[in-house]
């Protein structure tokens, strides 16, 4: 659904998906392993929305709400070489819920300059991003001595909380400069975690890019 009226615009759209014999290359620690999904689905919604109250300000909020499953994943690829069945779990690195929340102010001065002023907001909802997690009593159910390191597949959970601003100015003679900043808040999560190599019970990860200030200086001729 599309939809326009005069101060903004809302795009929505709701999807049903089934992949079935869903493939991916796992890495187990040791090695990679080719997996096999009988039948992976997700179902969910899409929105896209803008609204400016006043001819200087514009809002944005957009997302995404998920609801992935494994309909069908026996004998998966578990850690340390185990073998568990997935089967009704959520795949991994796939969020419930998204959503981005913009504001953009513009302002034309009557000297000719051009200014703005930006802030966006990124929410990512937990999710567990080791793909071959499995449960630590799964594990030990099938005589795996469990060692305290294996608690870190239970923390590479990632949700994203983050907060970037910007502002700018362009002058009449094209000379322009722009501030900005990423991550302010300085958020910290996991990017993507894997098991170490030959390592049982260590978890690698690749943290987030930190808090960042920068500034543009650009001249249009």
């Amino acid at each position: 659904m599309k939809t326009r009226f005069d101060k903004g615009a809302l795009n929505l759209a709701v999807f049903d998906q089934s992949i079935k014999g869903f493939q991916g290359n796992l890495f187990t620690g040791t090695g990679f392993v080719l997996s096999n999904a009988g039948e992976q689905s997700v179902r969910g919604v899409e929105w896209d929305a803008t609204f400016s109250p006043i001819d200087l300000l514009k809002l944005d909020f957009s997302g995404t709400f998920l609801d992935p499953t494994f309909d069908s994943f026996e004998n998966a690829p578990g850690p340390f070489g185990s073998v568990i069945d997935r089967t009704g779990d959520t795949p991994n690195g796939i969020h419930d819920l998204s959503m981005t929340i913009a504001a953009t102010l513009n302002h034309s001065f009557d000297n000719g300059m051009e200014g703005y002023l930006r802030g966006s907001f990124l929410y990512e909802s937990p999710t567990q991003i080791v793909p071959n997690f499995a449960p630590i009593g799964d594990l030990q159910a099938q005589g795996f001595t469990v060692a305290n390191t294996i608690n870190g597949f239970n923390d590479t959970e990632r949700e994203v909380k983050t907060f970037d601003a910007s502002a700018g100015i362009k002058l009449e003679n094209g000379m322009s400069l722009q501030v900005w900043g990423r991550n302010i808040f300085n958020d910290e999560f996991l990017m993507s975690a894997f098991p170490g190599v030959a390592q049982p019970g260590t978890i690698y990860g690749y943290p987030n890019p930190p808090r960042t200030f920068g500034a543009n200086l650009r001249y249009d001729f």
